[in-house]
């Protein structure tokens, strides 16, 4: 999965491609791809964090 760093690297290419090109189909489809990561990203560290509370919950 991507790190946070990683992440942060492609949202500023993202930027840069807009600021350069416009909101071109290519863009579009980037930014949508790269929403679905970061939702996928908080769903993975939500159950994560869940997972942690109810171990934490039996002891």
């Amino acid at each position: 999965m991507l790190e946070e760093k990683q992440l942060e690297n492609v949202k500023q290419i993202l930027g840069d491609l807009y600021i350069k090109h416009g909101l071109t189909e290519e863009v579009v489809r980037l930014s949508q791809w790269i929403d679905e990561v970061v939702v996928k990203i908080q769903k993975e560290k939500y159950m994560t964090m869940e997972d942690k509370k109810h171990v934490n919950a039996k002891k």
